[in-house]
């Protein structure tokens, strides 16, 4: 099935007018899952299944599913989509690459050259984002933004803010809060635990470590633990105050209030039907890796973001 579907895929490629062929500048290797891939002005997606490879160019876009990642790689550089993500091909060249994210989460890393980089530029809710290495995530109109090793720049309604490596950037409807500095893993998810979050530290119950669930009751599944003495950012609580939301590793857990010391008040309050989403990258490559770990750390670090496959 795979070879049936990239043959109709080079079938269609090599249809296209030489004016139209010559502006293929970059490869796309799906990674895991299955991809959809919309060539140009095309309705219909074709999906594409995994380890399988083939050309792209502006005007194409791909999207990624619940699990799925992709890497595309051109002269400018490299660029990994994660799982939920879409992505348009707005140009490509020598001197750099262009795309519009509309969902989802990427990471871009452009190729050194001459002692500097090859720029890219993600355009994400009107946040254009450009420079070297660095990753972007959407979700509805709040974007997010990490410098990576180099400084990022990026025009907010006609005005330039400069990112240092290593800060962040949360733009939401269109207006930019403060740029800070992540000194840990979580990323994404970090900013809005320094943003929006209250300090807390986990006191236990007499316990080592407190589960962190997925939705703010014992009905919702177990994602880890957070053992005793850790300091933690309040987002939310629970109806009856039994909960507390909690920046967790890449994302956000719940937790119960009773085993966290803090002086919080006024948290938002959210229903019992809040479930947290979390995005997953299973088994993944060590090309990803090296992308990944600026901003989401090793697999050690994370093994709810990174789900590596058993040791034997």
């Amino acid at each position: 099935m795979k070879r049936i579907i990239l043959y109709g895929m080079l079938v269609m490629l090599a249809a296209l007018p030489a004016a139209a062929q010559t502006e293929i500048a970059g490869r796309v290797r799906v990674i895991f899952d299955s991809l959809q891939f919309v060539h140009g002005r095309a309705v219909n997606p074709l999906p594409v299944r995994p380890d399988a490879e083939f050309p792209f160019t502006v005007g194409d876009t791909l999207t990624t599913n619940e699990f799925g990642r992709a890497l595309l790689t051109l002269e400018a550089g490299r660029l990994l989509m994660l799982p939920g993500s879409t992505v348009r091909v707005d140009a490509l060249g020598a001197d750099g690459a262009a795309f519009s994210l509309t969902a989802g989460r990427i990471v871009v890393a452009p190729t050194a050259a001459d002692g500097g980089t090859t720029p890219f530029q993600v355009t994400a809710g009107g946040i254009i984002t450009s420079g070297g290495s660095f990753a972007v995530q959407i979700v509805d109109d709040t974007v997010w933004v990490v410098a990576g090793a180099d400084s990022t720049a990026l025009t907010v309604v006609d005005e330039s803010v400069t990112l240092e490596p290593g800060t962040g950037l949360r733009v939401r409807g269109g207006l930019p809060d403060q740029a800070v500095s992540l000194d840990g893993i979580g990323g994404f998810a970090l900013i809005d635990g320094l943003l929006d979050g209250c300090p807390g530290v986990v006191a236990g119950r007499g316990e080592r470590s407190l589960n962190v669930r997925i939705g703010p009751s014992r009905a919702y599944d177990v994602l880890g633990n957070v053992p005793t003495d850790l300091p933690v950012f309040l987002m939310a609580v629970s109806p009856a105050g039994e909960r507390f939301r909690i920046q967790f590793l890449n994302g956000f857990g719940w937790i119960l209030a009773d085993g966290v010391a803090h002086t919080c008040t006024h948290l938002p309050e959210l229903p019992y039907s809040a479930v947290e989403t979390i995005v997953r990258i299973i088994r993944p490559q060590p090309d990803e890796i090296e992308l990944l770990r600026p901003y989401y750390g090793d697999p050690a670090d994370d093994p709810i973001f990174y789900i590596l496959p058993p040791t034997s």
